[in-house]
């Protein structure tokens, strides 16, 4: 899938220049509505990925888990109802405003270079457990 022209990846991060953001469909579902939905999904999934399907960096994160046998649930944004809304409330609960946005046992870890991180300490192998 190709990249959106609004999408820019540097740093090990894919994030959306909103700046270059067009209008998105009209949504029927309300904010709290989503912000509850992802809040569940947060809680409900021991590995969690909020993704994008053309995202180099959320690919990286991907085969990282799956190198270890991991089961993770992956949201993507792109593909998703209500993707933008999700993001934007993603953005609220973590200050990330870029994908990979990954969670283990409901809590923020970060992004791909985090996971990486936490990997080569040592400490993804604990948290998995």
């Amino acid at each position: 899938m190709a990249k959106p022209d609004n999408v820019v990846c540097e740093d090990g991060v894919c994030h959306i220049d909103f700046s270059k953001n067009k209008k998105a469909a009209a949504s029927s579902s309300s904010q709290s509505d989503v912000s509850k939905q992802v809040e569940d999904a947060i809680a409900k999934h021991k590995v969690l990925i909020y993704s994008k399907t053309y995202c180099p960096y959320c690919d990286k994160a991907k085969a990282l888990l799956k190198s270890k046998n991991v089961n993770y649930e992956i949201i993507e944004l792109d593909t998703v109802k209500d993707g933008e809304k999700m993001h934007a409330h993603l953005k609220e609960l973590s200050g990330q405003t870029t994908v990979p946005n990954i969670y283990i046992n409901g809590k923020h870890i970060g992004g791909c270079s985090d996971l990486i991180e936490l990997d080569q300490s040592g400490e993804l192998d604990k948290l998995l457990q």
